[in-house]
């Protein structure tokens, strides 16, 4: 799956909103409302909640190839790897479904800013009645040395604006999360502009090399669980 299918700019996101005709929207509204009352649509037969994995980073084209997007760019992976289907875009996220390893998994990616992924990430449990259990959330982290990778099943934010938000939002820390390092800046560079900015031509294959890493790790947590993929990867 190409990266540019899974969301446009915000601003074309509000137009093609913005021009959705009064009857596709009453439609919709039926259809929400019928889906709740009836559970036509949902998980009536209670089925298992997929697993849901959430990468992090900030939508629109200005922010492709960042460092901040390194979340972005693992859910990209492992959508093309496992040939997912066509995204979906919903009001705070975009989502794709499909199965690795025999298990239906949710790819999903924020089309809030990352200080507001909680916002997405609560409207995903809402939608597939999942719980904070369920959830595998990848993003950057600056705290590990480039292409480094670790795998905890719970902890703090560790600064990282996009998962304070997450753990706010859900009121727990007791979820999965594979963070890729990003390395620290040097000089006088902020953390902000770093993380905004793209890695050079040499970091960039270190980076990609943590990537592909992470995409492995998921796969190994998703086939033998998340405690065989603590061992393997970190």
């Amino acid at each position: 799956m190409r990266a540019g299918v899974w969301y446009a700019s915000i601003e074309s996101s509000v137009n093609q909103r913005s021009a959705a005709s009064h009857t596709a929207r009453r439609t919709a509204v039926i259809r929400r409302t019928f889906e709740t009352i009836f559970g036509v649509g949902g998980r009536s037969d209670r089925s298992p909640a997929p697993t849901i994995i959430v990468g992090i980073g900030n939508p629109g084209r200005e922010y492709e190839g960042t460092r901040h997007n390194v979340g972005f760019q693992c859910v990209d992976r492992i959508a093309e790897a496992h040939e997912f289907g066509a995204a979906r875009r919903h009001r705070l996220v975009h989502t794709a479904e499909g199965q690795i390893r025999g298990r239906r998994v949710v790819l999903a990616k924020p089309s809030t800013y990352v200080n507001e992924s909680g916002r997405a990430v609560t409207s995903l449990l809402t939608r597939y009645r999942a719980q904070a259990e369920n959830v595998i959330v990848v993003y950057d982290d600056m705290a590990l040395p480039s292409g480094r990778v670790r795998i905890r099943t719970a902890g703090s934010h560790g600064g990282h604006n996009g998962m304070k938000s997450i753990i706010a939002a859900l009121g727990t820390q007791e979820f999965a999360r594979v963070r890729v390092g990003i390395g620290r800046p040097e000089g006088r560079t902020g953390d902000v502009e770093y993380v905004l900015g793209r890695p050079t031509e040499q970091e960039r294959k270190t980076i990609d090399a943590g990537i592909a890493r992470a995409v492995e790790a998921v796969e190994t947590a998703l086939d033998t669980g998340i405690e065989r993929a603590m061992n393997e990867y970190n």
